[in-house]
């Protein structure tokens, strides 16, 4: 296989491929842009109006290239800046412990000019610009420090309402035991992905386990077996 995309795409500008462990799998490219479920996903959202921003969703997967599917759906019932949001901290939390700056932490996401205003007041005096007096500097540092605080509110208040909104989608995932062992890090990103953003997940063993569970809520929403044809009406019966 590899072989054939070599042979067909030998500069690597039109073909990515990513090896699953157990199957390999082609994605296009153009104009630099890769392609994959998720792309696929949003683009049928696009076309066909499925209503998925509105939810409530299942997305059902079994490889890592799925889990493109759960972020796209997440950035179409969430908004792609709190997507953004989330991937972001995630990165930050597998960052080492050494490599954070301890005063980052203590001091959240204060601005660096706030920060400066901070620096000074540790010293034995306040430490600012020359043409402003210490009055000003304190008036100007309380106001920043106002207009961070009502940033964060509004920030948590995006997240809370992005929150509800994921808590209407499921995510089921197979991953079988030979799997977690070939991925171990598999069903670990699902379940960061899922608690990040307040999305219902299950990761199961096999898929006819998948099958059964989607099977049994369909037929307690439907209110009967979806896979017995429905029995006719009186009237079609004669005809």
């Amino acid at each position: 296989v590899r072989a054939v995309k070599e042979e067909l795409d030998p500069e690597g500008t039109t073909l990515d491929m990513h090896d699953t462990g157990t199957d390999m799998e082609l994605f296009p490219r153009a104009a630099g842009r890769e392609f994959d479920k998720g792309s696929g996903m949003e683009g049928l959202e696009e076309k066909l109006s499925l209503g998925i921003p509105l939810g409530p969703n299942i997305v059902c997967g079994d490889t890592g290239s799925d889990i493109f599917m759960v972020v796209s759906t997440l950035k179409l019932m969430c908004g792609e800046d709190m997507v953004k949001v989330w991937k972001e901290r995630m990165k930050k939390e597998d960052e080492t412990v050494d490599e954070r700056d301890p005063l980052d932490e203590d001091l959240g996401r204060v601005s660096a000019a706030e920060l400066g205003l901070l620096e000074g007041n540790r010293g034995a005096g306040l430490s600012f610009c020359s043409s402003e007096t210490g009055e000003e500097a304190e008036e100007l540092l309380e106001r920043r420090l106002r207009e961070e605080a009502e940033r964060r509110l509004r920030e948590e208040e995006e997240e809370r309402e992005a929150r509800e909104a994921a808590a209407s989608l499921a995510v089921l995932f197979v991953v079988s035991p030979k799997e977690h062992d070939k991925s171990p890090k598999l069903a670990e990103t699902v379940r960061r992905w899922c608690e990040m953003s307040g999305a219902q997940c299950a990761i199961l063993p096999s898929p006819d386990v998948l099958v059964a569970a989607v099977g049994r809520y369909a037929n307690q929403t439907a209110g009967r077996s979806v896979i017995e044809p429905t029995r006719a009406e009186p009237e079609e019966e004669e005809r």
